[in-house]
Protein backbone atom coordinates (compact mmCIF):
# COMPACT_ATOMS: atom_id res chain seq x y z
CA UNK A 1 0.00 0.00 0.00
CA UNK A 2 1.41 3.44 -0.89
CA UNK A 3 2.42 5.88 1.84
CA UNK A 4 -0.40 8.12 3.00
CA UNK A 5 -0.19 11.34 5.01
CA UNK A 6 -1.31 11.13 8.61
CA UNK A 7 -2.42 14.77 8.86
CA UNK A 8 -4.10 16.73 6.07
CA UNK A 9 -5.26 20.35 6.29
CA UNK A 10 -7.75 21.45 3.64
CA UNK A 11 -7.91 25.22 3.35
CA UNK A 12 -11.23 26.47 2.02
CA UNK A 13 -14.92 25.82 2.57
CA UNK A 14 -16.32 25.81 -0.97
CA UNK A 15 -17.47 22.93 -3.12
CA UNK A 16 -14.02 21.59 -3.98
CA UNK A 17 -12.99 21.70 -0.32
CA UNK A 18 -16.09 19.70 0.55
CA UNK A 19 -15.36 17.09 -2.15
CA UNK A 20 -11.78 16.65 -0.92
CA UNK A 21 -12.76 16.62 2.76
CA UNK A 22 -15.40 13.93 2.27
CA UNK A 23 -13.18 11.85 0.01
CA UNK A 24 -10.18 12.12 2.34
CA UNK A 25 -12.08 11.14 5.47
CA UNK A 26 -13.80 8.24 3.69
CA UNK A 27 -10.62 6.90 2.06
CA UNK A 28 -8.26 7.25 5.02
CA UNK A 29 -10.17 7.01 8.31
CA UNK A 30 -6.92 6.59 10.23
CA UNK A 31 -5.64 9.99 9.05
CA UNK A 32 -6.48 13.31 10.70
CA UNK A 33 -8.26 15.56 8.19
CA UNK A 34 -9.05 19.15 9.17
CA UNK A 35 -10.79 22.06 7.46
CA UNK A 36 -9.75 25.71 7.76
CA UNK A 37 -11.63 28.59 6.17
CA UNK A 38 -12.69 32.18 6.61
CA UNK A 39 -16.41 31.40 6.34
CA UNK A 40 -17.38 30.11 9.81
CA UNK A 41 -20.90 29.08 8.80
CA UNK A 42 -19.65 26.98 5.86
CA UNK A 43 -16.90 25.52 8.04
CA UNK A 44 -19.33 24.53 10.79
CA UNK A 45 -21.71 23.01 8.23
CA UNK A 46 -18.89 20.87 6.88
CA UNK A 47 -17.80 19.79 10.35
CA UNK A 48 -21.38 18.79 11.13
CA UNK A 49 -22.02 16.95 7.86
CA UNK A 50 -18.69 15.10 7.52
CA UNK A 51 -18.18 12.75 10.48
CA UNK A 52 -14.53 12.58 11.46
CA UNK A 53 -13.58 15.95 9.93
CA UNK A 54 -11.69 18.16 12.39
CA UNK A 55 -11.59 21.94 12.83
CA UNK A 56 -8.40 23.37 11.39
CA UNK A 57 -6.08 25.86 13.04
CA UNK A 58 -2.60 27.29 12.77
CA UNK A 59 -1.51 24.72 15.36
CA UNK A 60 -2.87 21.90 13.20
CA UNK A 61 -1.16 23.44 10.14
CA UNK A 62 2.17 23.31 11.96
CA UNK A 63 1.81 19.52 12.31
CA UNK A 64 0.21 18.75 8.94
CA UNK A 65 1.99 16.83 6.20
CA UNK A 66 -0.27 18.15 3.42
CA UNK A 67 -1.66 21.67 3.11
CA UNK A 68 -4.33 21.53 0.39
CA UNK A 69 -5.20 24.95 -1.06
CA UNK A 70 -8.86 24.54 -2.03
CA UNK A 71 -9.45 28.28 -2.42
CA UNK A 72 -9.91 30.54 -5.43
CA UNK A 73 -6.72 31.41 -7.33
CA UNK A 74 -6.75 35.06 -6.25
CA UNK A 75 -6.64 33.98 -2.60
CA UNK A 76 -3.54 31.78 -2.98
CA UNK A 77 -0.94 34.43 -2.25
CA UNK A 78 -2.49 35.65 1.00
CA UNK A 79 -3.25 32.13 2.22
CA UNK A 80 0.23 30.80 1.53
CA UNK A 81 1.98 33.83 3.02
CA UNK A 82 -0.14 33.61 6.18
CA UNK A 83 0.51 29.89 6.70
CA UNK A 84 4.12 29.59 5.50
CA UNK A 85 5.79 30.77 8.74
CA UNK A 86 3.95 28.11 10.74
CA UNK A 87 4.55 25.05 8.56
CA UNK A 88 6.95 22.21 9.16
CA UNK A 89 9.76 22.38 6.57
CA UNK A 90 8.62 19.04 5.16
CA UNK A 91 4.95 19.97 4.82
CA UNK A 92 3.80 19.82 1.20
CA UNK A 93 1.85 22.82 -0.09
CA UNK A 94 -0.63 21.33 -2.53
CA UNK A 95 -2.21 23.46 -5.25
CA UNK A 96 -5.45 22.33 -6.86
CA UNK A 97 -5.67 24.87 -9.68
CA UNK A 98 -4.07 25.72 -13.01
CA UNK A 99 -4.89 29.36 -12.32
CA UNK A 100 -1.69 30.00 -10.34
CA UNK A 101 1.74 29.04 -11.67
CA UNK A 102 3.75 26.66 -9.49
CA UNK A 103 6.78 28.95 -9.59
CA UNK A 104 4.65 31.74 -8.13
CA UNK A 105 3.66 29.57 -5.19
CA UNK A 106 7.32 28.65 -4.79
CA UNK A 107 8.14 32.34 -4.27
CA UNK A 108 5.70 32.56 -1.33
CA UNK A 109 6.91 29.52 0.61
CA UNK A 110 10.09 27.50 1.04
CA UNK A 111 8.09 24.32 1.43
CA UNK A 112 7.85 21.73 -1.36
CA UNK A 113 5.00 22.50 -3.76
CA UNK A 114 2.92 19.94 -5.68
CA UNK A 115 -0.03 20.49 -7.99
CA UNK A 116 -3.00 18.14 -8.31
CA UNK A 117 -6.15 18.69 -10.36
CA UNK A 118 -9.12 16.92 -8.72
CA UNK A 119 -12.68 17.03 -10.06
CA UNK A 120 -16.23 16.25 -9.02
CA UNK A 121 -15.54 12.61 -10.00
CA UNK A 122 -13.54 12.22 -6.79
CA UNK A 123 -16.77 12.71 -4.82
CA UNK A 124 -17.72 9.16 -5.87
CA UNK A 125 -14.20 7.74 -5.63
CA UNK A 126 -13.58 7.73 -9.38
CA UNK A 127 -11.75 9.76 -12.01
CA UNK A 128 -8.09 10.52 -12.54
CA UNK A 129 -6.07 13.31 -10.93
CA UNK A 130 -2.90 14.68 -12.55
CA UNK A 131 0.03 15.21 -10.17
CA UNK A 132 2.80 17.71 -10.98
CA UNK A 133 6.07 18.31 -9.14
CA UNK A 134 6.58 21.96 -8.28
CA UNK A 135 9.48 23.80 -6.62
CA UNK A 136 11.46 21.67 -4.16
CA UNK A 137 9.16 18.64 -4.53
CA UNK A 138 10.98 15.31 -4.21
CA UNK A 139 9.92 11.87 -5.42
CA UNK A 140 8.94 11.15 -1.83
CA UNK A 141 6.67 14.19 -1.79
CA UNK A 142 4.99 13.05 -5.00
CA UNK A 143 4.55 9.55 -3.55
CA UNK A 144 2.87 10.95 -0.42
CA UNK A 145 0.48 13.14 -2.43
CA UNK A 146 -0.27 10.22 -4.77
CA UNK A 147 -0.91 8.00 -1.75
CA UNK A 148 -3.50 10.50 -0.52
CA UNK A 149 -5.16 10.74 -3.94
CA UNK A 150 -5.01 6.99 -4.53
CA UNK A 151 -7.70 6.40 -1.95
CA UNK A 152 -10.32 8.12 -4.09
CA UNK A 153 -8.91 8.57 -7.61
CA UNK A 154 -6.30 7.44 -10.11
CA UNK A 155 -3.24 9.70 -9.62
CA UNK A 156 -1.21 10.22 -12.80
CA UNK A 157 2.25 11.83 -12.79
CA UNK A 158 2.39 14.64 -15.36
CA UNK A 159 5.07 17.13 -16.39
CA UNK A 160 4.10 20.77 -15.93
CA UNK A 161 4.26 21.48 -19.67
CA UNK A 162 1.49 18.93 -20.22
CA UNK A 163 -0.77 19.80 -17.29
CA UNK A 164 -3.24 21.67 -19.49
CA UNK A 165 -3.68 18.62 -21.71
CA UNK A 166 -3.99 16.31 -18.71
CA UNK A 167 -6.53 18.63 -17.10
CA UNK A 168 -8.54 18.74 -20.32
CA UNK A 169 -8.87 14.96 -20.42
CA UNK A 170 -9.23 14.24 -16.70
CA UNK A 171 -11.21 17.28 -15.62
CA UNK A 172 -12.73 19.49 -18.30
CA UNK A 173 -13.90 16.42 -20.20
CA UNK A 174 -16.32 15.64 -17.36
CA UNK A 175 -18.26 18.81 -18.23
CA UNK A 176 -17.75 18.44 -21.98
CA UNK A 177 -19.00 14.85 -22.12
CA UNK A 178 -21.91 15.70 -19.81
CA UNK A 179 -22.86 18.68 -21.98
CA UNK A 180 -22.81 16.57 -25.15
CA UNK A 181 -24.81 13.83 -23.43
CA UNK A 182 -27.46 16.34 -22.40
CA UNK A 183 -27.72 17.73 -25.93
CA UNK A 184 -28.00 14.23 -27.42
CA UNK A 185 -30.71 13.25 -24.94
CA UNK A 186 -32.54 16.51 -25.68
CA UNK A 187 -32.49 15.79 -29.42
CA UNK A 188 -33.95 12.33 -28.85
CA UNK A 189 -36.50 13.50 -26.29
CA UNK A 190 -38.02 15.82 -28.91
CA UNK A 191 -39.09 12.76 -30.93
CA UNK A 192 -40.21 10.57 -28.04
CA UNK A 193 -43.83 9.46 -27.81
CA UNK A 194 -43.60 7.29 -24.70
CA UNK A 195 -40.11 7.48 -23.17
CA UNK A 196 -39.89 10.12 -20.46
CA UNK A 197 -36.87 12.31 -19.88
CA UNK A 198 -35.90 10.47 -16.69
CA UNK A 199 -35.76 7.15 -18.56
CA UNK A 200 -33.62 8.65 -21.31
CA UNK A 201 -31.30 10.23 -18.74
CA UNK A 202 -30.91 6.90 -16.95
CA UNK A 203 -30.14 5.12 -20.21
CA UNK A 204 -27.54 7.73 -21.13
CA UNK A 205 -25.92 7.48 -17.69
CA UNK A 206 -25.63 3.71 -18.07
CA UNK A 207 -24.15 4.17 -21.55
CA UNK A 208 -21.49 6.54 -20.23
CA UNK A 209 -20.57 4.02 -17.51
CA UNK A 210 -20.44 1.26 -20.13
CA UNK A 211 -18.03 3.26 -22.31
CA UNK A 212 -15.70 3.72 -19.36
CA UNK A 213 -15.82 0.06 -18.42
CA UNK A 214 -15.15 -0.97 -22.02
CA UNK A 215 -12.04 1.22 -22.07
CA UNK A 216 -10.89 -0.26 -18.74
CA UNK A 217 -11.40 -3.74 -20.27
CA UNK A 218 -9.03 -2.88 -23.12
CA UNK A 219 -11.48 -1.83 -25.83
CA UNK A 220 -10.13 1.36 -27.41
CA UNK A 221 -12.28 4.19 -28.79
CA UNK A 222 -11.98 3.15 -32.41
CA UNK A 223 -12.89 -0.44 -31.58
CA UNK A 224 -15.99 0.77 -29.74
CA UNK A 225 -17.03 2.78 -32.80
CA UNK A 226 -16.45 -0.11 -35.20
CA UNK A 227 -18.30 -2.59 -33.00
CA UNK A 228 -21.33 -0.32 -32.71
CA UNK A 229 -21.61 1.39 -36.11
CA UNK A 230 -22.60 -1.28 -38.63
CA UNK A 231 -21.69 -0.21 -42.21
CA UNK A 232 -24.76 1.24 -43.85
CA UNK A 233 -26.65 1.28 -40.54
CA UNK A 234 -28.32 4.00 -38.49
CA UNK A 235 -25.40 4.59 -36.11
CA UNK A 236 -23.00 5.09 -39.00
CA UNK A 237 -25.43 7.60 -40.50
CA UNK A 238 -25.61 9.53 -37.21
CA UNK A 239 -21.82 9.61 -36.98
CA UNK A 240 -21.48 11.39 -40.33
CA UNK A 241 -22.50 14.90 -39.19
CA UNK A 242 -20.37 14.47 -36.08
CA UNK A 243 -17.34 13.39 -38.11
CA UNK A 244 -17.72 16.43 -40.35
CA UNK A 245 -17.06 18.87 -37.51
CA UNK A 246 -15.75 17.10 -34.42
CA UNK A 247 -12.00 17.33 -35.12
CA UNK A 248 -12.05 21.08 -35.80
CA UNK A 249 -14.41 21.66 -32.87
CA UNK A 250 -12.14 19.81 -30.46
CA UNK A 251 -9.09 21.75 -31.66
CA UNK A 252 -10.97 25.00 -31.10
CA UNK A 253 -11.96 23.87 -27.61
CA UNK A 254 -8.39 22.96 -26.68
CA UNK A 255 -7.10 26.29 -28.05
CA UNK A 256 -9.72 28.13 -26.00
CA UNK A 257 -8.58 26.28 -22.87
CA UNK A 258 -4.94 27.21 -23.38
CA UNK A 259 -5.91 30.86 -23.98
CA UNK A 260 -8.00 31.01 -20.83
CA UNK A 261 -5.28 29.46 -18.69
CA UNK A 262 -2.77 32.01 -20.01
CA UNK A 263 -5.25 34.77 -19.17
CA UNK A 264 -5.76 33.45 -15.64
CA UNK A 265 -2.06 33.13 -14.92
CA UNK A 266 -1.55 36.60 -16.35
CA UNK A 267 -3.53 38.07 -13.48
CA UNK A 268 -7.07 38.53 -14.81
CA UNK A 269 -9.18 36.36 -12.52
CA UNK A 270 -12.89 35.98 -11.74
CA UNK A 271 -14.57 37.72 -8.83
CA UNK A 272 -14.46 36.20 -5.35
CA UNK A 273 -16.81 33.37 -4.46
CA UNK A 274 -16.91 29.62 -3.98
CA UNK A 275 -16.07 29.01 -7.63
CA UNK A 276 -16.55 25.81 -9.62
CA UNK A 277 -15.95 22.34 -8.31
CA UNK A 278 -12.43 22.47 -9.74
CA UNK A 279 -10.39 25.23 -11.33
CA UNK A 280 -9.27 22.99 -14.16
Amino acid sequence: MPDRPSRILIVGTGRLAEVLARASVRAAPSSEVAILGRNPVARDNLLESVPGLLPGSVAFASRAELIVLAVLPQAYRDVVLSLAPHLSPSAIVTSVTNGVALDEIGHWTRNPVVKVIPTIAQSIGRGSAPVVAGPRATPGDLALVSGWLGGFSLPVAVEEQDIRLASNVSGSAVAIVARFARAFVDANARRSSSLGRSALDAMMAETLVAVGELMRAGVDFEQAVEATATPGGVTEAMLRPLAASVDALCRDMVDAGFSQQALMQGGTLPADGDGPVAAT
